[in-house]
């Protein structure tokens, strides 16, 4: 079974309402695995999958880079632009999923996985710096004339 299916799921089951499934936005580079809402939080979902074998042992979530970090936020930001969502807390998660032969996959989700304003999503800080639900509001043009979303508030909620 695809990760991206069985992610779809598993976040079905504790109340998440999907918008959008493998979201590409039109003339930017990246992609969304799986957007839906959560309450009234939006969460851009990525979904990371490995085949565990004996020989290997790598956990998937460590393979999103700080560049699939930058891709994600940015279509994130062209998600809510094209939808043209005013106003609505946002955060980024993150599913792995360790498939067993002849087992039940193993899945775990990262809530509030990376920030706009943090390096790592999986870093040694502590879980009350990364920042959860931030709200994004209209787009605005900058000076060079470029659409782009501002992000509310400063510090981490």
């Amino acid at each position: 079974m695809r990760g991206e299916i069985y992610a779809y799921w598993y976040l079905r089951r504790p109340g998440y309402v999907f918008v959008a499934k493998s979201y590409m936005p039109r003339g930017v580079k990246g992609e969304s695995d799986l957007v839906g809402y959560h309450g009234k939080t939006l969460a851009f979902v990525e979904v990371r999958t490995r085949t565990v074998k004996e020989d290997a042992a790598a956990l998937p979530e460590l393979s999103v880079t700080q560049e699939k970090e930058r891709m994600v936020i940015r279509t994130a930001q062209r998600f809510l632009a094209e939808r043209h969502v005013e106003q609505c807390p946002v955060c980024f998660e993150v599913v792995a999923i360790d498939n067993h032969p002849g087992q039940p996959p193993i899945v775990r989700l990262h809530k509030d996985a990376f920030s706009p304003q943090h390096d790592r999503p999986y870093s040694k800080k502590p879980a009350s710096l990364l920042c959860a639900g931030r709200s994004w509001h209209k787009p605005t043009k900058s000076k060079s004339g470029r659409r782009r979303l501002k992000v509310a508030g400063e510090g981490c909620s």
